[in-house]
């Protein structure tokens, strides 16, 4: 879990929110990030999560599972519904047997 956090910390930028929301399940808020920007940060994520396994500095891999939401800036919607569309495309990633994550 820490090694995790410490990649997520690393990838993101300082005025993202990063948060633990529960067992091994991580939320992501990126304030003014378009869909290129998604994609350059889920590649960029992917890429240092394999780049630790190769180190194996643990007796396991550390795996990733992605769902992205966007949100025009002034589309009303609870933090719920942000979470509950990210869920829905990381399982529609997770379906599909996708590598990278899915952006809805």
């Amino acid at each position: 879990m820490k090694s995790m956090a410490a990649i997520l910390k690393e990838t993101f930028r300082t005025s993202d929110i990063v948060a633990r929301i529960g067992g091994d399940e991580f939320a992501i808020l990126s304030l003014q990030t378009s869909w290129d920007n998604a994609e350059i940060l889920m590649d960029r994520l992917q890429t240092k999560v394999r780049s630790f396994n190769e180190k194996k500095l643990l007796p396991y891999t550390l795996a990733v599972s992605l769902g992205i939401a966007l949100y025009p800036c002034d589309y009303r919607c609870t933090v719920e519904e942000m979470l509950q569309n990210a869920d829905e495309m990381m399982y529609a990633s997770k379906r599909n047997k996708r590598k990278t994550g899915t952006i809805g």
